[in-house]
């Protein structure tokens, strides 16, 4: 379960911006709340905003510390990302800190980057409005790396040698200990149990698609193939295509079978789609560990003809619409059965308004979901209040200085029976784009 992340200094967040999963005043659908102790969480967020207030971003910055988390993917996260509007801000570091629950225990991680090395990264056990407890800390500082360890995870011998080789050999400066230590045979449970957490996150982009899910999870495949034909795109069913790396890659392509095998050394996957050098959002192809053995698994659908014989098609042979349609439906099952985190950039992208209402609705009413679904959007007739609590309702929206800031619903006073609808798009919670004096636009000169 995510508690809260925020971002500094990337992208167009200037200063220390948060988002949080956590409720506010508002005590209506009391089912989309989690218990944890004391704590409670929301079972979904939207994000609205005008286009270029950073709804997007605020996606990427939680993809990029996943994928630097579990993919060691720190070149995308350069100085180019850097706040731009302010010269002193190129300056400092970029920072993502993260808070969520992992098997009922706590986590906050932060990370502090800058010119492609790692400078801070601290994880710690968290207890909600109570104390803190260092798991480690990692600081590169004068060229010298110093990691500590809270003393009672290094009571070992063994604990205290592992230590010290991380610091003087093995962890690079671009590495995050959190991923290096969980690659690692044995030691630092707690950490491990951290590092698994962020494998839960699953993002989809308005033009990027997600394979993994379907094909890797027997019940959510199920789930799609057999109602996939009440939705009238044409498609009759689904089939799930095996191959070994060397049948699939062939014998020249072995640089490409050792990178995805190290990387199926730290997750479950790897979606193929943002692997290869013509990458296809659509191709629906992932590398994985089946029995023992490096495969790779292909999604295929099939239609009728006129015999009724099963006539297979690339994924890249259906619609937008239809793709995205079955990667919702993915997505929404996974939100109900696993305690994991959906993110969904630009929900409504090849969906028709009315079913995407039907499906966050069916979500919504749904009381025994486990996991969490964000998502951001422009669709205004999901403003409703008996789809949403008002601090299911995020804003984003840039001040004066162009820095994207991000606010809830709950922030204003709303009563439980107003067009929530009506009043974002007349502007009452700001976050719809500043048309200025449009009608002066002078459109005829510009046409010949």
């Amino acid at each position: 379960m995510l508690v809260r992340f925020s971002v500094e200094n990337y992208l167009s967040f200037k200063d220390k911006t948060e988002f949080n999963m956590l409720t506010g005043s508002p005590r209506r659908l009391p089912h989309h709340v989690y218990h944890h102790g004391d704590l409670e969480l929301l079972k979904m967020a939207a994000i609205y905003g005008a286009n270029g207030a950073g709804k997007s971003n605020l996606i990427e910055a939680i993809n990029s510390l996943r994928n630097l988390v579990c993919l060691d993917e720190i070149k995308s996260i350069n100085n180019t990302k850097k706040f731009k509007l302010n010269s002193q801000n190129n300056k400092k570091p970029i920072i993502f800190e993260i808070e969520f629950i992992t098997y009922d225990t706590m986590f906050f991680y932060s990370i502090k980057i800058s010119d492609f090395i790692i400078v801070e990264e601290k994880l710690y056990i968290t207890r909600y409005n109570r104390s803190e407890e260092l798991v480690f800390q990692r600081i590169f500082s004068k060229d010298k790396l110093t990691i500590d360890f809270n003393e009672k995870y290094k009571k070992m011998e063994q604990d205290k040698l592992r230590i010290k080789l991380y610091e003087e050999e093995l962890l690079k400066n671009d590495e995050t200990l959190l991923a290096k230590i969980s690659g690692a045979r044995d030691g630092f449970d707690i950490v491990k149990q951290a590092f698994r957490w962020f494998s839960q996150i699953n993002s989809i982009k308005p033009h990027s698609y997600i394979s993994d899910l379907m094909i890797l999870n027997n019940n959510i495949f199920n789930f799609i193939n057999s109602y996939i034909k009440k939705f009238t795109t044409g498609i009759d069913g689904f089939n799930i295509v095996t191959k070994s790396f060397d049948t699939f890659f062939g014998e020249n392509s072995q640089h490409i079978k050792d990178s995805l095998i190290e990387k199926l050394n730290y997750i479950s996957f790897v979606d193929l789609s943002s692997h290869m050098n013509s990458p296809n959002p659509k191709s629906k192809t992932i590398a994985t560990i089946e029995n023992g053995n490096y495969v790779i698994k292909s999604l295929f659908t099939y239609h009728f003809n006129e015999k009724k014989d099963e006539i297979a098609f690339h994924p890249m042979e259906e619609s937008d619409g239809s793709v995205r349609l079955w990667d919702l439906l993915t997505a929404i099952y996974f939100a109900i059965h696993e305690e994991g985190i959906m993110i969904i950039d630009e929900i409504e992208s090849s969906i028709h308004p009315y079913l995407l209402k039907e499906l966050i609705t069916k979500f919504s009413e749904n009381t025994e979901t486990k996991g969490q679904l964000i998502f951001t959007t422009h669709e205004s007739n999901l403003l409703d209040q008996e789809i949403f609590r008002q601090d299911e309702i995020w804003f984003a929206e840039k001040n004066e200085s162009g820095a994207t800031e991000l606010f809830p619903m709950s922030d204003f006073n709303v009563r439980y029976d107003l067009d929530i609808r009506k009043g974002y798009l007349n502007g009452r919670f700001g976050a719809i784009p500043f048309l200025g004096n449009f009608k002066d636009l002078n459109w005829k000169a510009h046409v010949e």
